[in-house]
């Protein structure tokens, strides 16, 4: 074999390698920006955001369930408060409790977090269909919540003023 056919079949070889090389680039590429464009979807604010509030007001399917949570050392539990938050509006659901004195240290928030995921658990398996969210904790704790309870099931938050209204809560917003 003479000098320029071993150089030839070196050109082919490297230049099938980097066709292969470009093609792989390319398929990376690709699936990258897709999953990008899929994550700035994912974060795009609605320029309709105070409409998504307004249609999430209310009970609006056939199994809500109300989740309610206390992460503070001076208060035992919220039930009463959601009692009659929901008697106020005649909406009949089950209450659901998180009932916690403080969290303190990394042992604490480990278990909370469990405890979270299993109530997300447990609510799935009852097939509900949108959570009523009364919660009082720190901001962490609240975080947390969000965290796990987000892309689930319709999750609605309510907030309770400092000048409460005779129903106790409001409806702020929907989790999204």
């Amino acid at each position: 074999m003479d000098f320029w056919a071993g150089f030839g079949r070196v050109a082919d070889v490297l230049t099938f390698t980097t066709a292969g090389i470009t093609f792989v680039t390319l398929l990376l590429v690709y699936y990258e920006r897709r999953r990008l464009q899929r994550l700035s979807e994912e974060f795009h604010l609605s320029d309709n955001f105070l409409d998504t509030i307004k249609e999430n007001k209310g009970v609006k399917s056939e199994k809500p369930i109300a989740l309610a949570i206390s992460l503070v050392p001076t208060t035992e539990s919220i039930r009463n408060n959601v009692e009659t938050f929901l008697k106020t509006n005649d909406w009949k659901m089950e209450i659901v409790e998180i009932n916690r004195n403080g969290v303190n240290g990394a042992e604490e928030i480990s278990s909370l977090r469990d405890e979270l995921v299993e109530k997300k658990r447990l609510i799935s398996e009852k097939g509900c269909t949108e959570v009523h969210l009364f919660i009082q904790a720190p901001m962490f704790g609240a975080v947390m919540v969000g965290s796990i309870y987000r892309n689930w099931l319709p999750v609605k938050i309510y907030h309770k003023p400092q000048v409460p209204p005779p129903e106790i809560y409001e409806y702020q917003t929907p989790l999204s």
